[in-house]
């Protein structure tokens, strides 16, 4: 159990998992809102951390590997962003650039929750616009998405440090994706399989879906 979980089987907290557990909430407050354009620091995270996808098949195996998938996701943003393919809202309102906003503010919106059980709940939304395109006295139009992916974050007992990341939730403008969305797309990114234009695909291809046409493909 975790330090941290509520009830009898309850552990004390060490002064190494305080800290390793506040380091990892400094993070994600502070760090994860401009994951997709800053280097994440991984320090929170065991050598070994593994994620998985909605049903629990493995995606990402050790700090390297999600190094590598970080990058590349920070690729493909700014690649999608700067090509016009994605904008994303920024804070205040409109569109920012590769930037998330001009004020400097992340585009990633994140809402981090501590459960009874002790782990850690975070949830990372991005609200952007895809086929975004200039008509005449400067209208722009395009199909508004709102991208949420919720992660439970397992601990170790000792250090507080992140040893799984299991992805629990992801909808598209309030629907539920399918799970092999989540598990072909991540390891794609991961290897630099993926580019802009396929992204952007991927999006503007689930359109009939989200109007509550055919729906997704198994």
């Amino acid at each position: 159990r975790s330090p941290l979980s509520v009830g009898a089987g309850a552990v004390p907290v060490s002064p190494a998992f305080a800290f390793g557990f506040a380091s990892l909430v400094r993070a994600l407050n502070e760090q994860m809102p401009k994951v997709l354009t800053d280097e994440l620091d991984l320090g929170f995270a065991t050598d070994g951390v593994q994620v998985t996808g909605l049903l629990r098949e493995p995606l990402l195996n050790g700090r390297p590997a999600l190094r590598r998938a970080l990058s590349a996701a920070r690729g493909l943003y700014s690649q999608a962003t700067r090509s016009g393919a994605i904008s994303v809202q920024a804070r205040g309102g409109g569109t920012g650039g590769d930037r998330g906003g001009a004020d400097g503010e992340g585009a990633v919106q994140v809402s981090v929750m501590v459960p009874a059980d002790g782990d850690i709940l975070v949830t990372c939304t991005l609200p952007a616009t895809v086929g975004r395109s200039q008509l005449a006295l400067g209208v722009q139009v395009g199909l508004p998405l709102r991208l949420s992916v919720t992660s439970r974050l397992r601990l170790d007992s000792s250090s507080g440090l992140v040893t799984r990341v299991d992805i629990s939730e992801a909808s598209l403008n309030g629907r539920p994706l399918l799970p092999r969305t989540i598990s072909d797309l991540l390891p794609r990114v991961a290897a630099g399989g993926a580019g802009a234009d396929e992204l952007e695909a991927l999006f503007t291809g689930l359109l009939p879906w989200l109007n509550g046409g055919a729906g997704q493909r198994k």
